[in-house]
């Protein structure tokens, strides 16, 4: 009796060993599993990691890339605005001088203008007072014909009259026209010649 009892205490504890065994099996394959799953998480957050730090690493070197950009475009912009400011003040200069030379010339135009007109009066002037004295003495031939004596004192008037409307006449026009230059001597000579 004792022996039997022996021997199923033995088999019960073959068979708790057993099943301990199979117990202890079963949790070494799941934390076998647990630790291929674990390996597989790292492997991939490795993955990650290097993806993320390649990520990381263009982004910094786009950004260099960037400001290396952004520091030679402002160089040329100030090369250009450089540049620009100093095509402005010669712009500027040139346009300064050509408006003094500009004003120069008014200048001198008017005052040839002003020197020309007093001169046609002079010349008119004269021309009218050698009429006058040389009238007389020898008449000069008018539109009509010309003056058989001296004293013809109407038609000397009429000769007058005609003279001084010429020369408003021609003052009118030389005022009226544009101004070009020319030298004294070739306005005494074209007034001389009218």
């Amino acid at each position: 009796e004792e022996v039997e009892r022996l021997r199923e205490t033995i088999h019960n504890l073959k068979t708790e060993h057993f099943d301990s065994l199979r117990s202890v099996e079963v949790e070494v394959r799941n934390g076998q599993d647990k630790i291929e799953e674990m390996e597989k998480r790292l492997a991939q957050a490795g993955k990650d990691k290097s993806e993320v730090e390649r990520l990381v690493q263009e982004s910094v070197t786009r950004e260099m890339t960037a400001e290396k950009q952004a520091d030679i475009a402002r160089k040329e912009l100030c090369k250009l605005e450089a540049c620009h400011m100093s095509e402005v003040s010669s712009l500027q200069a040139r346009y300064d001088r050509q408006v003094g030379d500009l004003q120069r010339r008014i200048e001198e135009l008017e005052t040839e203008k002003a020197s020309t007109a007093e001169a046609a009066k002079v010349e008119a002037s004269e021309e009218r007072e050698k009429d006058g004295e040389e009238a007389p003495a020898e008449p000069s031939p008018v539109a009509g014909g010309s003056f058989d004596t001296v004293e013809d004192v109407g038609e000397l008037h009429s000769r007058i009259h005609v003279l001084e409307n010429q020369c408003i006449r021609l003052q009118k026009k030389l005022t009226a026209r544009p101004v070009v230059y020319q030298t004294p001597g070739a306005n005494r000579r074209r007034a001389a010649n009218l």
